[in-house]
């Protein structure tokens, strides 16, 4: 999320080429090419400002389902 906009609580889930080592949990959201955002599911219900939160008017769902984004990559190339 950016340091503006809508955001809210969320869930992820990462699957990680090193396996369920503790080297695993410093990579994730780090950018590294092993550990891979599977899931991403923010529920939206504030607008963040620079130095403020509030209720936005209608809460929402915001889901990224990697997966088959990635799939539809790979078997393309």
């Amino acid at each position: 999320m950016g340091e503006t906009g809508p955001c809210g609580p969320c869930t992820e889930i990462h699957f990680s080429h090193h396996g369920g080592s503790d080297k695993s949990l410093s990579l994730i959201n780090a950018g590294c090419p092993d550990v891979v955002e599977l899931w991403n599911l923010v529920f939206m219900q504030f607008d963040r400002y620079v130095h403020t939160l509030s209720f936005l008017s209608q809460a929402g769902l915001f889901l990224l389902l990697f997966l088959l984004v990635h799939a539809t990559f790979y078997k393309s190339h």
